[in-house]
């Protein structure tokens, strides 16, 4: 959109020049007002940000502008939302405030809404002045206004029957937007009361007014209690105003220049048709600038969410998933009149793919004005820029990489590295709140079917099936995935393994042929190593796993022979002592039905490191390995493992060998991944069938 069409700038505008016309010298006032009957939900959310965008956009232009937040934690509590237990049924009729907390720790029912709000809006950069209507009507701030609306209270009735959209009778259709006596039976009658007490005996509002004295301003009621009260001074009676009179009385005492409202508020013959006639007829007021913004939804939900029906998601649990910054941006982009609708389903990803793309625009100068705008009013405050993730890598890399690892921070910190090799990740504290929010959406919303579970054992009845071609493309990987340990390079060689299998370059280009042929080739690793037909992309689960996973799980059959001829021949030549076994700290698992010689998987801990190293059942063979001084604390592989002898043909190149110093130099043992501290040597190349290689310290 053009500047011109720009509604947050348009709106600010008007909002200076009609708060000066008003109120000379004084800072204008954006308002927004909730009911903390329930969780405060995303819908709710856009009745205080589209008055926030606005005011912090006359800030920007160094004017001082107020944004209050009225609580209406003095109406009734209506009902019980769903999910909370049905004895506070006792207390429906009641003030919000004047209910138990649910929980125990905050002071009644009202604050125990209000409190995950006041954070949420903290960490949106939302800045505002809140008002308590149970303070402001208990101190006695209103009193004048109530005896104004009761004294005018045919008046009152009388607008309010021109507007009446109920019969006799009816129910609300919606009674979350259609609070109290809205649409009274008897407004235009002499017997109508626009005021509602609260019982001094019972505390509800199950009452009737019987009388007032405009001159002694005492009022009389009953309640359905069976309680009988007054003549008493109303200064001295707890109550409110309806809410259709309530309204716009509080426009007129907060000089209110600024309100917008939700659509189904802003129609014919609703609360601002009326209350623009109240305002200033009964309360000498002015109404507010104002214009009705459409329903928030879910992806999957509702199109409008509600507190009282429960489930609706609220600003917390959106920052759980949602960088701050991105869940204003969600809410700026739309005009007021356009509805939004929020992901928390897979589409979470390209949300986040469309405001890192829009980040790089900005940051390159290549963006549209509008958009740039936008992108200004969700990255920061008149009070400065909002907290961001350093390295904002993409969300859907760290999701697959926190469903994964399962969270394990060493492995999601190890494959990050890895991701990055180029300018390596040094902390996660370089990812977060990104991470963070990844591993929430993973815990919290991912479908359990899409979860990734990697096989604990080869799929043999699959790799017997092997087609030659299948089993070409597999050596392939295996032979050549160690040449370029990166994401860039496992992306490479995974999309190059079907074109090399047609003796084709690994960079030619892609073809209707190839790229069914990477189809099913993406189809046959992901059945090898997770059991499905779809999962996380290859290269970064391949990353995750690691060479030896990997090797393990789909070239079973030539691994497990090499694996077991090194440690069976290292531990005829070391004689190991028949006390030998599993080093400090593996637990031992059950024989599994290749233990030919005796020998016991190490359990993976913490990672795929370790995961295809094997260990001596105590008594026999295999002990464990002496202490090496200076080296990794960790205990290490038995000398057997070490000192057995391996085929040079079978590793690639760059692979990594436990090496015990002093010994196997020419001659080291199993694939395994790299340990810090850990003495390591690297494989080289073959010469006459013997692997050659260089020391390494990690």
């Amino acid at each position: 959109m053009a500047p011109a069409e720009d509604w947050v700038v348009r709106t600010a505008g008007d909002v200076r020049a009609e708060g000066e016309r008003r109120h000379p010298g004084e800072a204008p006032t954006c308002a927004s007002g909730i009911s903390p009957s329930g969780p405060v939900h995303l819908g709710n959310l856009r009745e205080l940000m589209t008055p926030h965008f606005v005011a912090d956009e006359v800030r920007k232009q160094a004017v001082p502008c107020r944004h209050i937040l009225s609580w209406d934690d003095y109406d009734r509590l209506r009902r019980v939302p769903a999910g909370f237990p049905e004895s506070f049924a006792e207390h429906i009729g009641r003030p919000l405030t004047a209910v138990p907390d649910p929980c125990g720790r905050h002071p009644n029912w009202a604050e125990h809404f209000k409190e995950p709000l006041r954070e949420s809006l903290a960490r949106l950069g939302v800045r505002l002045t809140e008002i308590s209507q149970t303070q402001m009507y208990t101190s006695g701030a209103y009193t004048e206004q109530i005896i104004i609306a009761m004294r005018r209270r045919a008046d009152i009735g009388a607008v309010l029957a021109r507007y009446q959209t109920k019969r006799p009778g009816q129910a609300s259709a919606d009674p979350e937007t259609d609070p109290d006596d809205d649409d009274p039976q008897n407004a235009g009658t002499r017997a109508y009361y626009p005021f509602k007490p609260y019982c001094a005996v019972c505390g509800r509002d199950d009452t009737t007014v019987t009388g007032f004295d405009d001159e002694t301003t005492e009022i009389t009621y009953a309640c359905a209690c069976g309680a009988q009260l007054g003549p008493v001074p109303i200064a001295e009676v707890a109550g409110k105003l309806v809410w259709k009179v309530d309204w716009p009385m509080r426009w007129a005492y907060e000089r209110v220049t600024f309100e917008p409202a939700g659509v189904d508020h802003s129609s014919p013959g609703s609360s601002f048709t009326v209350g623009a006639a109240l305002v200033s007829e009964i309360f000498g007021g002015e109404m507010p600038l104002h214009f009705g913004y459409s329903f928030v939804g879910t992806s999957g939900g509702s199109s409008k969410m509600s507190g009282s029906a429960g489930g609706a998601p609220t600003p917390a649990d959106a920052l759980e998933i949602f960088e701050a910054p991105l869940i204003r941006w969600l809410y700026a982009r739309r005009r007021p009149e356009q509805s939004i609708t929020l992901a928390f389903d897979a589409e979470v990803g390209r949300v986040y793919d469309e405001w890192d793309a829009l980040s790089r625009k900005v940051a390159a100068g290549t963006a549209e004005p509008a958009s740039v705008a936008v992108y200004g009013r969700a990255a920061g405050t008149a009070e400065g820029p909002l907290p961001v993730t350093p390295r904002p890598l993409p969300f859907r890399t760290l999701a697959s990489v926190a469903d994964i690892t399962a969270g394990d921070q060493a492995q999601v910190l190890r494959i990050l590295r890895d991701l990055t090799a180029e300018d390596p990740v040094v902390s996660l504290d370089e990812v977060r709140p990104r991470l963070d929010c990844a591993q929430a959406w993973v815990a919290g919303y991912m479908d359990p079917a899409d979860r990734t579970r990697v096989r604990s054992e080869p799929d043999t009845a699959r790799l017997a099936a092997l087609s030659e071609e299948e089993g070409g493309a597999l050596k392939l990987l295996t032979e050549r995935m160690g040449d370029d340990w990166s994401l860039d390079g496992l992306t490479t060689l995974l999309y190059g393994v079907p074109k090399l299998l047609r003796g084709l370059p690994i960079s030619a280009p892609p073809t209707p042929e190839l790229k069914a042929a990477q189809r099913a080739w993406f189809i046959l690793l992901y059945q090898l190593l997770i059991g499905k037909n779809t999962g996380p992309r290859l290269p970064t689960l391949l990353l995750a796993l690691g060479q030896d996973r990997i090797r393990y799980l789909i070239t079973p059959g030539l691994y497990r022979s090499v694996l077991y001829s090194a440690l069976y021949s290292g531990a005829q030549q070391r004689g190991a002592p028949p006390e030998a076994g599993p080093r400090p700290g593996v637990p031992r698992l059950p024989p599994g039905p290749d233990d030919r010689y005796g020998l016991r998987p190490v359990q993976l801990i913490g990672g795929p490191l370790h995961h295809t190293e094997r260990h001596g059942q105590p008594g026999r063979g295999l002990r464990p390995q002496r202490g090496v001084g200076g080296l990794s604390p960790q205990p290490a592989v038995g000398d057997g493992v070490q000192q057995g002898g391996h085929p040079g043909a079978h590793l690639t190149r760059g692979a990594h060998l436990s090496l015990v110093p002093g010994r196997g130099r020419q001659r080291g043992g199993l694939v395994t991944g790299p340990v810090a501290g850990e003495q390591r040597v690297e494989h080289t190349g073959q010469r006459r069938g013997v692997g050659r290689h260089r020391v390494l310290r990690t």
